[in-house]
């Protein structure tokens, strides 16, 4: 089966960031880690560093997800709710924590992680029904490619034999 490299994260760091980062110093202001007071398994050096490094980094499923819930008017595909929320000046938008964005075929069966086309807005109770579809779908997938797997091994062992 093949792996389906993901990307969580996409950093926009100056060149000099990216040096700091590589040689394992916090990339906002290039203390080493050997000098830290929080954990080293972190990526900057305190909260206000990881404060500023937030800002620079754009996490890339989040961004899909909110063109696709532009593209889909904020409204599930298959039914089409559209929840809304009242901000404290009264104003009513969307409430994105109510969508999910969706793959339409999923990663796990070959479909595109990052294609727009690959994605669409459902509303939660939506999502749990197409998730129990998409999981007989994984499982199928899975056996054929089993199966498939061992009709290949059985044809090379078979081959092999004089």
């Amino acid at each position: 089966m093949e792996t389906i490299k993901r990307m969580p994260v996409c950093r926009i760091l100056t060149k000099q960031q990216r040096k700091w980062l590589n040689n394992n110093c916090c990339p906002i202001c290039g203390l080493p880690k050997d000098e830290w007071k929080r954990r080293t398994d972190w990526t900057c050096c305190s909260t206000n560093c990881t404060e500023k490094y937030s800002e620079e980094v754009i996490f890339i499923w989040q961004y899909w997800k909110l063109k696709v819930f532009e593209r889909d008017n904020y409204s599930c595909v298959k039914c089409g709710e559209k929840p809304t929320e009242k901000t404290y000046e009264g104003k009513i938008i969307p409430n994105t924590s109510k969508l999910i964005g969706d793959h339409i075929i999923p990663i796990s069966i070959g479909g595109e992680e990052y294609n727009l086309d690959n994605v669409q807005t459902l509303c939660e109770k939506c999502n749990k029904v197409k998730t129990k579809e998409d999981f007989k779908k994984i499982a199928l997938y899975r056996k054929q490619h089993k199966s498939q797997t061992k009709l290949n091994t059985k044809e090379v062992r078979n081959s092999s034999q004089p």
